[in-house]
């Protein structure tokens, strides 16, 4: 039988941060506001980073049969044009230190804005990115299963959110409450709907019988 999880902490016991290239080595952590932004004519860009530590309070042998995100979008310059993509990411990032060259004091990204594939996140592979189009107010954005699962193991910290949409005058530009925000509805959430492991054990009349 299938079990659907919710998880929905506050910034105390979630990790989400927005990083830019406009201040490319400034740390955002506990401003309210995660952000996503795509300009085509300025070349400016704003990514989000997410993670649920409490996941793995989920058994590791669970199957995933579905994991997204509930967000609360708050702004939105081209609400035509919202098309976020979702990959997981490979680094240990901390909350209150990485920005857009870092996901840590001292220590770079591969490639600025988690942009190394293989070693900042997984940006190509089968699971690498789930394109969910999104509206103003509460919205569900799309996370591969996999990437979940692995989540649960600790095989990657989480999310990046990223706008690949088309840019709209120049530029798409997309603003999501953070777990700082005071009203607890409005924080991120998780949702994930897995099947719990069962173990078939042989019986003497060679039916077998699940624990």
């Amino acid at each position: 039988m299938a079990i659907t999880v919710t998880i929905q902490p506050d910034s105390s016991t979630s990790k989400d941060i927005v990083i830019n290239t406009n201040a490319p080595d400034t740390n955002y952590e506990g401003n309210g506001t995660l952000a996503l932004e795509n300009s085509v004519t300025g070349g400016y860009k704003a990514a989000t980073l997410i993670d649920f530590p409490s996941i793995i309070n989920i058994p590791s042998k669970a199957k995933i049969l579905r994991s997204f995100l509930t967000l609360n979008c708050k702004y939105a310059n081209a609400p035509d044009y919202l098309e976020i993509m979702t990959f997981e990411i490979l680094r240990n990032w901390v909350a209150n230190q990485a920005t857009w060259n870092a996901y840590s004091t001292g220590y770079n990204w591969t490639t600025a804005g988690v942009g190394g594939d293989g070693t900042d996140a997984t940006l190509t592979s089968y699971w690498g990115g789930i394109r969910t189009t999104v509206a103003l107010g509460s919205c569900n954005v799309e996370l591969h299963p996999y990437t979940a699962e692995r989540r649960i193991k600790g095989l990657n910290y989480g999310w990046l959110l990223k706008d690949l949409g088309a840019a709209v005058a120049g530029s798409t530009i997309i603003q999501f409450d953070s777990s700082d925000n005071a009203t607890p509805a409005n924080r991120p959430k998780l949702i994930i709907t897995y099947e719990p492991y069962h173990k078939i054990f042989p019986m003497s009349a060679g039916l077998g019988q699940v624990r």
